[in-house]
């Protein structure tokens, strides 16, 4: 039964190409998170902490799927949360793994979620960061949703939006002086 044309998996030794590239955290939920099922997604959890590097958006249950993974920049302490919009059969829950998962028809849901989570990380991050993997692939501009999520995540309580999806860049939008990067295309 297959849910998707690709499936992606990398052996463990390509971590080694983040690890030399200066990669110490990376955002997991997104729509091919659970491709090997759950299993695979704890495993990656396994070898990312072995390799040293930080990771935020899936876990063993939906409350560690939640939690901000914080690395130093510089002066700062930066907390970075990763959601995915675009894969509700890898969602993680209380007793189950897998990612963070929240609709896009329900901004409101993201602000509620998020903020608690935010108001607690900022006692240890100067920089909260949102990564969130939403919207269709090809697409040259935000949809209407992602441009409401963007903004609840930013009333949220979030520094930043960095989005991805549509595999094109789809600008930035400015809120409430914060930048909503709506796709950065395959970075």
């Amino acid at each position: 039964n297959e849910r998707a044309s690709y499936y992606y998996r990398a052996r463990p030794e390509m971590l080694k190409t983040l690890v030399d590239g200066g990669v110490d955290i990376v955002a997991t939920a997104n729509n091919h998170s659970g491709d090997y099922g759950p299993d695979a997604l704890l495993e990656q959890a396994r070898w990312l902490n072995a390799a040293g590097i930080a990771h935020a958006g899936s876990g063993a249950n939906l409350d560690e799927a939640l939690q901000p993974a914080i690395r130093r920049a510089g002066d700062l302490n930066v907390a970075l949360f990763s959601l995915d919009a675009t894969q509700a059969s890898f969602a993680a829950a209380a007793d189950r793994p897998g990612h963070a998962y929240l609709s896009l028809s329900a901004p409101s849901e993201w602000q509620g979620t998020l903020a608690p989570l935010i108001e607690a990380t900022r006692q240890k991050a100067d920089v909260i960061l949102v990564a969130v993997h939403w919207g269709a692939n090809n697409q040259a501009a935000p949809g209407r949703n992602e441009v409401a999520v963007g903004h609840a995540i930013i009333e949220a309580g979030a520094d930043a939006v960095l989005g991805s999806s549509a595999h094109m860049l789809q600008g930035i939008e400015v809120y409430k002086d914060r930048p909503i990067i709506h796709d950065a295309g395959d970075l």
